[in-house]
């Protein structure tokens, strides 16, 4: 896929965000907004080329955020991207392994 794709973040990965970008916010006024823009800014990068990101696992794709210890998961189905995870990280794969089976 290349080109400007549609990207679909799926509800656990939208908690995952929407989590680290509070807990960001509770320790620094507008971290969170800092945070979720960083979030967005990565996944128009993914809509765009997600080729550019490496598999980690299977058919998974990694993007790392700049300048947050956090990464984004995606897998990629025609047009569309899968958004499955966004994890600290040093959190255990298994977390968003698991979640490849339910798409």
């Amino acid at each position: 896929m290349s080109g400007a794709g549609v990207v679909v973040v799926r509800p656990p990965a939208r908690e995952d965000i929407l989590g680290a970008a509070i807990w960001y916010e509770q320790r620094a006024e507008g971290l969170g907004i800092r945070f979720r823009s960083v979030v967005d800014s990565t996944l128009i990068a993914i809509a765009e080329a997600p080729e550019r990101h490496r598999v980690v696992y299977r058919d998974v794709r990694r993007a790392i955020l700049p300048d947050f210890p956090y990464a984004l998961y995606f897998v990629v189905r025609g047009r569309t991207v899968q958004v499955l995870a966004c994890t600290h990280g040093r959190r255990r794969p298994r977390r968003w392994q698991s979640r490849r089976r339910d798409i």
